[in-house]
């Protein structure tokens, strides 16, 4: 590992084989002929790779507490739509005191439960990388996003976070594509767990 200071100087490490113990690594500075030891979480950083610096979190950060639209298809096809009520519905408490209107997939509009809708709300502000399956995927249909099983669509103040869910990854994982972007990502699982809700619920 090379590190260029601010003053000029180049510091070179040189990280070797772990040591008998197995909780550390041979280290050596360049120009130095001691060699030290250092701690395993030091030497593997020396093996990171590019994915591994990369970050995980999405490019369009939602703000629970601002949203004004909501749209999932869920596993089970049905389409949970929601927005938010106007100011004047807000004053005259239409269809309840929350905050939110359901317009799918009833006939007519309901009211929404805040405190159960809000966890819909924290679920999807929970979605982030935890792999990155494909940057340039030549057939999105071995990961299932052809034809996404799933879709989330939540607007803020700030902007949009628009995500198409299609095959599962292993056990754990489920692949998921941000609209407009050809990158494959993963996410963990278990925070899909929301996307289950049932409409009534709500």
């Amino acid at each position: 590992a090379r590190a260029y200071l601010a003053d000029g100087t180049v510091k070179t490490l040189r990280l070797g084989d772990p040591t008998p113990t197995g909780s550390t690594y041979y280290l050596q500075v360049e120009g130095d002929p001691a060699v030290y030891s250092v701690w395993m979480n030091h030497g593997q950083h020396f093996h990171w790779k590019v994915a591994d610096l990369r970050s995980k979190a999405l490019l369009t950060a939602i703000n629970p507490e601002e949203v004004s639209y909501f749209k999932a298809r869920l596993r089970s096809g049905e389409v949970i739509e929601l927005i938010e009520k106007t100011p004047e519905e807000n004053k005259q408490f239409q269809l309840g005191f929350g905050k939110y209107l359901m317009i799918r997939p009833y006939p007519a509009r309901r009211g929404a439960d805040g405190e159960k809708f809000n966890a819909l709300l924290q679920g999807a502000a929970t979605i982030d990388i935890a792999e990155f399956v494909d940057d340039t995927p030549a057939d999105l249909a071995r990961y299932g996003l052809v034809k996404p099983w799933s879709e989330l669509v939540v607007r803020d103040k700030a902007g949009t976070l628009h995500l198409l869910f299609g095959a599962d990854r292993g056990s754990d994982k489920v692949c998921f594509q941000v609209a407009g972007e050809r990158a494959v990502y993963a996410v963990d699982a278990y925070k899909l767990e929301f996307m289950a809700t049932k409409p009534f619920d709500l």
